[in-house]
């Protein structure tokens, strides 16, 4: 996350009462996902102008293909 959009995110959380803020990448640089999330994400990220990158599942390999892709935002769903 941008730092300045830092305190905006955190202020709203705290002032929702919220688990967690996320601040979106408005035009989708390029997401990271995994292979569950394949289909309705690269459709979503491809229409946004963004560039979808499969990656293995599992937070290590999420957090690496970003760091290896400079990627602005990283998901995978989990059981």
């Amino acid at each position: 996350m941008l730092p300045e959009n830092r305190d905006a995110t955190a202020k709203a959380v705290r002032e929702d009462s919220t688990d967690i803020g996320t601040a979106w990448d408005g035009n989708f640089d390029k997401i990271i996902h995994n292979p569950r999330l394949t289909w309705n994400t690269i459709d979503i990220v491809t229409k946004a102008g963004g560039i979808p990158v499969m990656s293995k599942t599992g937070h290590a390999f999420i957090k690496e293909r970003m760091r290896l892709e400079n990627a602005v935002y990283g998901g995978e769903m989990s059981k």
